[in-house]
């Protein structure tokens, strides 16, 4: 049945994330409404976060979003500032407007007991865990 209740956030499942579960959490792109997310790891874990970049593959036709170009540096910079390294490899994903848009995938191996703190940012992000 289709009743828009699904979600088309992947194309294609990036190689990184496979074999991952996510953390479910609202929209986090809601400018109004960013939220900070803390969460402390029960066991030894491959903690990852896929964000949009605010560019678009060249087959769109879509010019980069300035302000979401902006966030996804601003994220950037604070998860490579956590110990995260961004996977080398391009990924795409659906915008929430479902229009195809490149991502950046970082990870970060963490043990267990340790507390991840990830700054809200008003862009396109999920956050995945892979024991």
């Amino acid at each position: 049945m289709v009743d828009g209740s699904s979600d088309n956030t992947f194309d294609e499942l990036p190689r990184e994330i496979e074999g991952a579960s996510w953390i479910s959490t609202k929209r986090l792109s809601d400018p109004t409404k960013k939220t900070d997310l803390t969460f402390t790891l029960k066991a030894d874990a491959t903690v990852m976060v896929m964000h949009s970049t605010g560019t678009f593959p060249a087959m769109v036709l879509r010019t980069p979003d300035p302000a979401r170009v902006e966030a996804a540096r601003a994220l950037s910079a604070d998860l490579q500032g956590l110990g995260f390294t961004r996977s080398e490899g391009p990924a795409r994903w659906r915008g929430h407007d479902l229009w195809l848009a490149d991502a950046a995938v970082w990870s970060k191996q963490a043990k267990a007991g340790e507390t991840i703190a990830l700054p809200g940012r008003t862009l396109d992000y999920v956050i995945l865990i892979r024991r």
